[in-house]
């Protein structure tokens, strides 16, 4: 949740009540417990969104916004296995574009995780 307010202060996007959209979540998936996967491999797709909703487009912080959760069952990620990829990540310098250097460290290695597993995907 902390990184989606995060992705939505640095938007100009509404703040929103992380906690508030937590409950919601875990009522979401007691309604739709019929549709999460038991079975080994699966599991259920969880992707709240935060998106501006107004008619037009402008340099300036949007009025209005819509907040969502996307919920999905999905079956195993890769059809033949996970095949994990090695990484190594220095935590003492960063190398980065001057705009990027307000980018919190962590939130970089969470973006590369995904970068890797698309890689991974492309390339099978």
């Amino acid at each position: 949740m902390y990184r989606m307010k995060q992705s939505a202060k640095r938007l100009s996007l509404p703040d929103f009540d992380g906690a508030e959209l937590e409950k919601c979540i875990r009522s979401l998936l007691k309604v739709d417990k019929d549709w999460i996967p038991d079975r080994p491999g699966f599991s259920c797709y969880i992707r709240p969104t935060l998106i501006a909703t107004e008619e037009a487009l402008g340099v300036r912080a949007s009025s209005r916004a819509k907040l969502f959760v996307v919920l999905c069952p999905v079956g195993p990620y890769f059809p033949s296995g996970l095949k994990p990829v090695k990484v190594f990540c220095n935590t003492s310098t960063v190398s980065s574009l001057a705009i990027f250097r307000s980018v919190q460290l962590q939130e970089v290695l969470v973006d590369l995780k995904y970068l890797v597993i698309m890689h991974q995907q492309l390339c099978l």
